[in-house]
């Protein structure tokens, strides 16, 4: 009975990896990422004064429709997509602790 079919040649799919951040003494912080692969898990988070601001996007296939995280108990990030580019922000801060923001994607290499 077979179950499955191997491509040896192509070899395992590995789930990858891209990051980016940006940080400003003080102001709006944004953050882009471009990728090599087509992410399908997104995270971003960053500082808004004493809050912070998260935001996760999902997709099932590179083609399907993103869901988000967004939920009344947190505030959100704005997250765009277009392509294999990702923007994350506006964070913000004070003069006294600095803006950060960071931008992890996830997906399967081409």
């Amino acid at each position: 009975m077979m179950i499955g079919k191997v491509n040896s040649a192509g070899g395992i799919k590995r789930l990858v990896m891209a990051q980016a951040e940006n940080s400003a003494a003080s102001g709006d912080v944004y953050v882009t990422l471009t990728c090599d692969f087509d992410p399908l898990v997104i995270f971003a988070y960053g500082s808004l004064y004493t809050v912070g601001k998260s935001e996760a996007k999902w997709r099932l296939t590179k083609d399907g429709n993103w869901t988000s995280s967004n939920t009344a108990h947190h505030t959100a990030s704005n997250i765009t997509v277009s392509g294999r580019t990702i923007t994350a922000g506006p964070y913000r801060s004070d003069d006294s602790t600095g803006g950060y923001g960071y931008v992890f994607a996830f997906g399967f290499p081409d």
